[in-house]
């Protein structure tokens, strides 16, 4: 049994069935949207079960379910017991393309028919983290690659050949994407792929974004990404900024050597994509900041804090694509309102 505050009406709930002698709490809170991520162990006899708690004003959604499913039995038993306690959105991660290189990589489309019969016989509603790239409609991508600078030219030949066969090209789309130096456990990989993706969207509520007055199209220098992606719900805007480096729109480097000049050229751009999708810097829910050298966090610290100091965000060393790049970020961006010709999230 394990209390969780309740912060919608500062009262506190008590979740029977959740047993965890390690419970971490993150939770963060900017304009009107809080987002309260709780991650479990050995919940309800299983491993790797996760939960996520999305609010605002006026509503809360809970999504929880195993980080891997592993059987039909497993999911029902999870299932029956999140319902139990009031939960009724059931996750379940049945592609495991971030689980340990050459092991178990998920049940994969069995788990669709499992999860099916939740849906259908509990009458839960049902996400699914990390699916493949053919399975959603709005995909933002991260790329993880030992050794950025000798294997990147490799996953940018990978992923253009496999765009090819699932016909996504220039004349098409791409997908909103970051590619990053990562340290990854087996030494016998090189890549690693965290994907996001949103099922049963309409094509009209997904609109690519590119600023052309400060970026090129990627595949000019050979690339297959977007530089974003705005998606429209019936209650809000979602904005993914693809990872933005300090670039012109003729793909040259801008403000080589110069750190403080790379960020600014890089929030311009940013600043940018979010213009075109009706939105601004004041809306930016998220920023993951990656430095090529340790040794500019200072000052990169310093003009985050100064620009955003109530945005949820994280710097970390994680070398980009391009050596001249000395930064780059990444970012969501949560605008209010929305077009009621849709669906609310």
């Amino acid at each position: 049994m394990c209390e969780i505050p309740w912060f919608l009406s500062g009262e506190r709930k008590t979740f029977e069935g959740i047993a965890s002698p390690e419970l971490g709490i993150f939770w963060k809170y900017f304009s009107n949207i809080r987002y309260f991520y709780i991650f479990y162990r050995n919940v309800f006899l299983l491993q790797n079960f996760e939960a996520m708690f999305l609010w605002n004003e006026k509503a809360i959604q809970i999504v929880a379910g195993p980080c891997s499913v592993e059987s039909e039995e497993q999911l029902f038993a999870t299932a029956r017991g999140l319902k139990k306690i009031g939960i009724q959105t059931l996750r379940g991660g049945i592609w495991k393309p971030r689980s340990r290189a050459h092991h178990f990589e998920g049940v994969g489309e069995s788990g669709l028919r499992w999860l099916q019969r939740v849906l259908q016989e509990l009458s839960m509603q049902v996400a699914i983290p990390g699916l493949p790239l053919f399975c959603g409609s709005m995909h933002p991508d991260l790329f993880f690659v030992r050794d950025v600078d000798v294997n990147y030219a490799g996953v940018v030949k990978g992923r253009k050949e496999e765009f090819v066969r699932l016909g996504l090209t220039e004349k098409t789309h791409y997908l909103a994407s970051t590619g990053i130096q990562g340290q990854i456990a087996d030494s016998r990989s090189l890549v690693l792929l965290d994907a996001y993706a949103v099922d049963g969207l309409q094509a009209e509520q997904i609109r690519f974004l590119h600023a052309p007055e400060y970026l090129n199209p990627t595949y000019e220098y050979g690339v297959t990404f977007e530089r974003g992606t705005a998606v429209e719900y019936g209650d809000r805007k979602h904005i993914f900024i693809s990872g933005t480096a300090s670039i012109d729109n003729r793909g040259e480097v801008v403000y080589p050597g110069n750190i403080a000049g790379q960020t600014r050229r890089m929030l311009l751009n940013i600043e940018a994509l979010l213009k075109e999708a009706g939105s601004s810097l004041a809306d930016l829910a998220k920023m993951i900041v990656y430095l090529r050298d340790i040794a500019d966090y200072p000052i990169v610290r310093d003009l985050m804090e100064q620009q955003f100091p109530d945005v949820p965000k994280v710097i970390v060393l994680a070398p980009v694509c391009r050596p001249g790049w000395l930064i780059e970020t990444e970012c969501i961006a949560i605008k209010a309102g929305g077009n009621p010709e849709f669906r609310n999230l």
